[in-house]
């Protein structure tokens, strides 16, 4: 591996589907666009939702504060799973800044957390998922292109994909009578 995208929650996985390069692995900031820029995306998000028809919304809502605020369970359950907790206040315990042995002994927890203050908000809509499957692809077909041509047109080849992907979201948005209301 040259190089592997390492959510907060994609960590442990990574933990658990490669052993074999255990302390050989190194988590870094993304690369900045430009100086001073942003270091960190979004892959995704979480929620929490009790709806109104459940049968007790209020036990559901005291078992969603157990989980997510009860400070003495954040840090193990960051222990188990690398998932960085929305509550801040619990960064500062132990399991945050305990180094990691996969991580080449990386406080992997400092470093989350060090970051999350930079997280771009993230838009949902129903076209995210949409878009999300042409930008695959046509990274997809790059692949297939380069195997065939080598770099020669590689360019102009992913820019005819990629404006080809937009288009087709641009057309779903625009039948999208909801939007025009």
């Amino acid at each position: 591996m040259l190089f592997y995208i390492v959510p907060d929650w994609r960590a442990h996985l990574l933990e658990m589907e490669s052993p074999r390069v255990s302390g050989k692995m190194k988590l870094m900031p993304l690369p900045a666009w430009e100086p001073g820029g942003r270091r960190t995306s979004v892959w995704g998000g979480s929620g929490l939702a009790i709806t109104k028809s459940g049968k007790n919304p209020e036990l559901a809502w005291q078992f969603a504060r157990q989980l997510y605020f009860d400070r003495s369970e954040l840090g193990k359950r960051f222990s188990d799973t690398s998932i960085l907790p929305a509550l801040k206040d619990a960064w500062a315990l132990p399991e945050f800044s305990a180094p990691s042995a996969y991580f080449s002994e990386q406080p992997i927890g400092t470093l989350y957390a060090s970051l999350a203050g930079e997280v771009p908000p993230l838009w949902m809509n129903p076209f995210y998922p949409i878009a999300n499957n042409k930008l695959s692809e046509a990274f997809l077909k790059a692949v297939n292109y380069y195997g065939a041509n080598g770099d020669r047109g590689l360019h102009e080849f992913v820019a005819r994909e990629l404006d080809a992907a937009e288009a087709y979201v641009r057309r779903l948005i625009a039948r999208n009578v909801i939007d025009k209301m």
